[in-house]
């Protein structure tokens, strides 16, 4: 994928995907790996060494189960489809576009 695929798919800018890339952002958010994750459509083990390379990892809550639950069952959809579900069980939307959309109460 280039950069401007994944920025696409993970609803971020290709800049911010450059930033990643070249290690100039420091304290990666679990919601940025996670649309990556989602983005780039990856496996399950490569998303948790992903998580786990951006220092982030897994807490017990309901967001992060949540997250768990994308990550094994629904790693091959979209972040819109990720969002669906995610609104179904009432935690925070992933994505620019997504974020100003529940702001707005349209999603």
């Amino acid at each position: 994928m280039t950069e401007e695929e994944i920025a696409e798919a993970s609803d971020t800018s290709t800049r911010h995907i450059q930033r990643l890339r070249n290690n100039e952002k420091q304290n990666v958010t679990m919601e940025t790996v996670m649309q990556l994750c989602i983005g780039m459509k990856l496996p399950t083990t490569l998303a948790y060494a992903l998580i786990e390379k951006s220092g982030n990892s897994f807490r017990a809550n309901d967001k992060d189960f949540s997250y768990q639950f994308l990550l094994m069952g629904y790693n091959q959809r979209s972040l819109y489809d990720c969002n669906e579900f995610l609104s179904s069980v009432n935690q925070p939307l992933l994505g620019k576009t997504a974020k100003e959309m529940q702001k707005n109460q349209k999603f």
